[in-house]
């Protein structure tokens, strides 16, 4: 986690969410780190948005898609707004086709057994995933 992902992480979080984020660095489950700013994706992104709301929030949560690319390429996330924004930005930037993004709140996506099972990055849970890429 980075210092400027714990501050977005503090000024959101409720108490389970404060709580929850002790238990884990108390368990040795945070790692501290600087992720460095991708000021070319985050052109593309100023770009591609439609509207100045949607480029703010993607703007906002780009911190989660820095962190995804340092480390695992992977983002869970509650937002289903801005993940959308980042889907559709897909179409023209491709780099973000390379990031899978889970919902633990979207039991469908079964996102405990998938952590549990270690999280492996499946085509359905990319960005760019379309189920018309299925069929082919």
């Amino acid at each position: 986690m980075s210092d400027a992902l714990e501050q977005e992480w503090g000024k959101n979080q409720s108490r389970f969410a404060s709580l929850w984020l002790i238990a884990m660095e108390n368990k040795r489950r945070v790692h501290h780190t600087e992720i460095p700013t991708q000021g070319r994706l985050r052109h593309q992104v100023e770009r591609v948005a439609e509207k100045k709301a949607d480029c703010d929030a993607m703007l906002k949560d780009m911190l989660l898609i820095e962190a995804a690319f340092h480390t695992d390429r992977i983002v869970v996330s509650l937002d289903e707004t801005v993940r959308n924004l980042f889907h559709q930005a897909t179409e023209k930037i491709s780099a973000l086709t390379k990031i899978a993004w889970v919902n633990p709140c979207i039991v469908e996506e079964t996102p405990i057994e998938w952590l549990q099972n270690g999280a492996e990055i499946e085509r359905e849970r990319l960005l760019g995933y379309r189920r018309e890429d299925s069929a082919n």
